[in-house]
């Protein structure tokens, strides 16, 4: 156990770059759908402007009430996904933020009864339209403009997570993956509800993800009654592509609840690496490798584990005991068959095989470190001081 404490406390490490790039960027867009300029902000992660990552693309998470959930949601990702405190639960993704201009119009499926919600729900039914700009105008300017997988998140809080759920239903391909959180489900006397067995039955035939999030709510609040309902709906509909959760918060009110959700909602998503560590010592390599290989299965796209995460991994459990210690080495191995072009990953598994007396193997590695990278006087100054011919 001790053992195992000392490599999660080792593993808070920074990864190979720590410059942050999570300060919202504002654009804008001329919609012809909704007749007016609507703002949206963009969340970069911390390796897209890397220069060994120009290649790699992104998942994209759409997150609607932006000025409210922005710093919340992008923070939370940035924690979880940067390796910043040993964290690569998830992987990075682009965040595209969507500030509000009429809450109401744009998240609601249908006119109100204003009778009884009152007159200023009379601009309301407008999701319709709001879908088509997200789907036929923002969508693609962001595919366009950012190297990005497509692999679509919808995060929506209580009229956002109504939203969620007329797009779920109306619009099946649009989105991969939702976290609706705390949805309004009231609406209109459970309209929406009563709609959705019948709108189900044709919708839900791709792989999806639905993250559905309440506070603790006493079991007869309609909040609890309405999600539960509509998580019932989903679980007979699914088929084995459809993954469901429903999770009750302890703690938490609706306007609360948003954070734990983030926190809660994202590893559903994209699927928990958590480590293991007595696993990973079981597995060694094949631990991570099945874990990302289930990850790019997801995402549609191979999803490498991190250069940083290997490296950390490798470089921890170095100190384990010696009749331990080979399974460092073989993370380090594992970092250059990842990553074959990388000089750094050499130049680690070099320095593995020299602590361990393998000094053929080092001669080679180090070689293949000066192949990738000839500037590097340090790597040359080694191997004149073992008496080792470098032309």
């Amino acid at each position: 156990m001790k053992i195992f404490l000392l490599l999660l406390a080792a593993l808070s490490v920074s990864p190979l770059s720590a410059q942050p790039t999570w300060v919202q960027e504002p654009y804008s867009i001329d919609s012809e759908y909704l007749e007016e300029e609507r703002q949206y902000w963009v969340h970069l992660p911390d390796s897209y402007f890397e220069e060994q990552a120009a290649a790699k693309t992104y998942p994209v998470i759409y997150l609607l009430d932006a000025r409210a959930q922005f710093l919340a949601l992008t923070g939370t990702l940035h924690s979880m996904s940067s390796g910043l405190n040993g964290n690569y639960r998830v992987p990075e993704a682009i965040v595209v933020g969507i500030p509000n201009a009429d809450r109401v119009r744009d998240f609601t499926p249908n006119q109100a009864n204003t009778e009884e919600l009152g007159e200023e729900f009379a601009n309301s039914g407008g999701a319709g339209k709001f879908l088509d700009f997200i789907e036929h105008e923002l969508v693609p300017r962001i595919e366009s403009d950012y190297r990005v997988i497509e692999h679509r998140t919808l995060v929506g809080h209580s009229l956002g997570g109504l939203l969620g759920i007329t797009s779920l239903v109306e619009r099946p391909e649009l989105f991969d993956a939702y976290l609706i959180i705390d949805p309004s489900l009231w609406w209109n006397d459970l309209e929406l509800l009563d709609q959705l067995e019948d709108k189900l039955e044709l919708s839900l035939n791709s792989d999806t993800a639905v993250y559905i999030v309440t506070p603790e709510y006493s079991e007869r609040n309609q909040q609890i009654t309405s999600t539960s309902a509509f998580h019932e709906l989903l679980l007979a509909k699914q088929d084995g592509n459809l993954r469901v959760e429903l999770q009750r918060i302890a703690g938490v009110s609706h306007g609360s609840v948003p954070l734990p959700a983030y926190s809660y909602g994202l590893p559903f998503v994209f699927g928990d690496f958590e480590i293991d560590f007595e696993q990973l010592l079981a597995q060694g390599p094949d631990y991570v490798a099945t874990h990302f290989r289930v990850l790019s299965q997801r995402l549609g796209v191979k999803y490498l584990p991190p250069e940083a995460l290997i490296e950390a991994i490798a470089k921890n459990t170095s100190g384990l005991p010696p009749d331990m210690r080979q399974i460092s080495t073989r993370f380090f191995e594992y970092a250059v068959q990842t990553y074959p072009e990388s000089h750094r990953a050499y130049y680690n598994l070099a320095s593995s095989y020299f602590d361990s007396d393998q000094v053929d193997a080092a001669v080679t590695a180090y070689r293949k470190v000066l192949e990738l990278d000839p500037s590097n006087t340090e790597v040359r100054t080694i191997l004149n001081s073992i008496g080792t011919d470098i032309n």
